[in-house]
């Protein structure tokens, strides 16, 4: 069977674009790139193309119909391939598309007996490639309740069978094509026990479909404030499972990087700095998070990029007094640049380079220790300026600012020292586990050796 990516309207798009990337690369494809050729594989216009005005027209009701968020660069297409993808988008609907009323029969008939393991595959693959208005329809028919308590009592089995295994994995992914429309995520938070039986089910999925799991979550805890909360209540009791397993040495590389997300939707997610605060401590997440980013220093440790743009994501989150001390902070600030722009508008030649000055300091980076620093040696030069008698020789102001800079950086008034020291702790941290985990292989290759011995 072919997947979500590689069949339907969505995968002929994928086609569109790649070949199309395919030709300006002139790289050699099995298949023959679209923008050569004229045509998509398996695909025949039914119509000859109509006018330009009239196939606009016909392509903006494509792109509403199956929510394109990137209008422009489909726009951009040539005219064959926009009739292209309405006349495959009309011959996927007529040829596989059911209605409502069908899933809707299965999942309420007797229980929903007849909600089979192919059933639910069918409604996968109908959730993803139908129109929003289809989706919009089965909820607005009510199919999340019998579809969710028919899930509930898959999680709930005390023993599961391989078959049991699959069709949990399937109604996962149909969740998954339900939170592509605002209809879908508002139904699934709505639905009791919904949030929960997601939740739950990343217990028995492969790394992969837990990872999808994963980012469900972290969506509905940026979703809404009432969806943050559900969210919580629902990985309560898994809270010390996803924390083990962040710091588990077997967990997949990118499947760490996709908990770390989650708890970063959860932890961004709470309404106040307190709240923040008080999640991070229970959970002991500074500590994870500091053995996280020790270990991801060692080259190729973690092997997924990612995980440092959440590295520094989760840095920022800041106990109650440090975001009393931030607001304090922008206040401050708000006033000074109330100052500069009065002196700005009173003397005007001084504007080009103001301006210039600002376009730069947008570019510093905001997050994470790396910007953190940033904006403290650019402080600190500032202040080391305004102390140098150069007012009127630029050379001379920036040989000397710039020697002043470098004297209280070797002072250690930038932060730097505790820095050093902190990353001096996780270098023996790293080490001690380093040896701890040397002697465990030591140990147990000790013991096979016995074993193979006494064979």
């Amino acid at each position: 069977m072919a997947t979500n990516e590689e069949s339907g309207i969505f995968g002929a798009i994928k086609k569109t674009f790649t070949s199309q990337a395919a030709v300006k690369r002139q790289s050699k494809r099995d298949e023959e790139p679209v923008k050569q050729t004229g045509t998509m594989p398996g695909v025949m216009p039914s119509e000859p193309v109509p006018n330009a005005t009239e196939l606009d027209e016909k392509f903006e009701k494509f792109m509403d119909r199956i929510g394109v968020n990137d209008k422009e660069r489909m726009r951009a297409l040539p005219q064959q391939q926009k009739w292209l993808l309405i006349c495959q988008a009309g011959q996927s609907s007529s040829q596989s598309q059911l209605s409502t009323s069908h899933f809707l029969h299965l999942l309420k008939d007797s229980h929903g007996a007849g909600f089979t393991l192919k059933e639910a595959e069918s409604l996968r693959v109908t959730l993803r490639y139908s129109p929003v208005e289809w989706l919009e329809e089965f909820v607005g028919l009510g199919g999340l309740h019998p579809f969710f308590s028919i899930f509930g009592t898959y999680i709930e089995k005390d023993t599961k069978t391989s078959d049991d295994l699959e069709m949990i994995t399937a109604m996962v992914q149909c969740c998954k094509n339900l939170m592509n429309t605002r209809a879908g995520k508002d139904g699934i938070i709505e639905s009791l026990g919904a949030v929960r039986a997601i939740a739950e089910a990343q217990k028995f999925l492969s790394d992969v479909n837990r990872g999808f799991v994963l980012e469900l979550l972290a969506a509905l805890c940026l979703w809404s404030e009432s969806a943050h909360a559900v969210t919580l209540r629902s990985v309560e009791s898994s809270l010390d499972d996803i924390v083990d397993s962040m710091l588990s040495l077997s967990t997949p590389a990118l499947l760490r990087t996709k908990l770390l997300t989650f708890i970063n939707a959860l932890v961004g997610g709470m309404q106040t700095a307190e709240q923040q605060d008080e999640l991070r401590q229970a959970m002991c997440l500074d500590e994870v998070a500091g053995v996280m980013a020790a270990r991801h220093a060692q080259i190729g440790y973690f092997g997924d990029e990612n995980l440092s743009t959440q590295l520094d994501i989760y840095s920022q989150w800041s106990s109650a007094e440090e975001e009393l001390q931030k607001s304090t902070n922008r206040d401050e600030m708000t006033r000074g640049f109330r100052k500069l722009s009065a002196h700005v508008q009173q003397f005007p030649h001084i504007q080009p380079v103001v301006i210039d000055i600002m376009s730069h300091l947008c570019l510093l980076r905001r997050e994470g220790t790396n910007g953190v620093v940033g904006w403290q040696i650019v402080d600190a030069f500032v202040r080391a300026a305004a102390g140098s008698p150069h007012k009127d020789d630029i050379l001379a102001l920036a040989q000397s600012s710039c020697e002043n800079l470098l004297e209280e950086l070797s002072d250690g008034n930038v932060s730097f020292k505790s820095q050093i020291a902190d990353v001096q702790k996780q270098l023996v941290s790293i080490q001690r586990e380093k040896d701890i985990l040397s002697a465990v292989l030591h140990e147990s290759r000790g013991e096979g050796g016995e074993g193979s011995e006494g064979g």
